[in-house]
């Protein structure tokens, strides 16, 4: 798939999905890979959406990049800020 296809015919469906689910008050996350290490993504996240929306949307930001995944995860007081997680403590980041 190129990137011309994808933003052509995918993200025009995609919006439109995108679009009914905020319409609904759901969150929605999609990305497409149209070519290797190539994303494009369609995303509503309203601010009361769970966690795990939240780290989807992150890792797919990071593309897959474990290490960005984690400095960025760092970085952001919303999932560290008073967080229970062994592996972010071992780390240094006190909730």
């Amino acid at each position: 798939m190129s990137e011309k296809y994808y933003d052509e015919v995918i993200a025009p469906k995609l919006m439109e999905l995108m679009k009914l689910a905020e319409a609904d008050g759901m969150a929605f996350l999609a990305t497409v890979e149209y070519a290797p290490g190539q994303t494009g993504s369609s995303i509503h996240l309203p601010k009361d959406c769970c966690v795990a929306m939240r780290l989807n949307h992150l890792m797919a930001m990071c593309n897959g990049n474990f290490d960005k995944f984690c400095m960025a995860l760092m970085r952001s007081p919303e999932f560290t800020k008073g967080h229970n997680s062994i592996f972010i403590h071992k780390i240094g980041i006190e909730p």
